[in-house]
């Protein structure tokens, strides 16, 4: 299921690219461009060369347009678009060497220590706590907020020096949910040397 948020960033990078189509003199109506597939494909590509040489768009926007496309037309879903596109899957891969998407860099922590000492000022306390358990273990909201008491694992000290820390263990097999990245039973340690106390919350 799609978002309507995520419609909305569809529909949006799909005009972006009808409006700079009905701007060039292309001789086919735009509304029967997908018929032939081979034009329809170096619409694409045109524009997506547009889009990084003349406005500096990065890789995640080609990729969010190919996502549009696949969206509103079924027949150029995710499963055929390599057979459908060849050139356009060159042409992202070709993007992603000569402009990598940028990496998102977390907030210092003495940032979202603040923003949690705030929250519990407030009376968030539960809310504070997971905002800093958030950043140590750099989780996604979505996988902070759908924690549960039995994926914390206890220290066992009797068991040796490789399980004296409590641990957070994520996407668990019995849920059968994995993460974006297809893993599951990921383990992250609370009680590491930089912030020895996470354990203890």
């Amino acid at each position: 299921s799609v978002l309507p948020s995520t419609w909305q960033r569809y529909a949006t990078s799909l005009e972006g690219m009808k409006k700079w189509y009905l701007g060039r003199p292309w001789t086919i109506p735009w509304e029967q461009l997908h018929i032939t597939l081979s034009i329809f494909e170096l619409m694409i590509l045109e524009y997506m060369d547009f889009m990084f040489l003349d406005e500096g768009k990065k890789l995640n926007d080609g990729t969010l347009l190919l996502a549009a496309i696949g969206a509103l037309s079924p027949q150029f879903s995710r499963a055929g678009r390599e057979n459908l596109f060849p050139r356009v899957c060159r042409s992202l891969q070709g993007w992603r060497k000569v402009a990598p998407a940028g990496v998102r860099m977390p907030w210092p922590f003495p940032a979202v220590s603040a923003v949690a000492i705030e929250m519990s000022r407030r009376g968030q306390v539960n809310m504070g706590m997971l905002t800093v358990l958030t950043a140590d273990c750099y989780l996604r909201p979505g996988e902070a907020l759908e924690l549960t008491e039995d994926q914390i694992v206890p220290a066992q000290m009797q068991l040796g020096a490789a399980y004296q820390h409590v641990s957070l263990l994520i996407h668990p097999t019995i849920y059968r949910k994995s993460s974006q990245t297809g893993n599951f039973d990921e383990s992250i340690l609370l009680d590491s040397r930089d912030r020895p106390w996470m354990g203890a919350l």
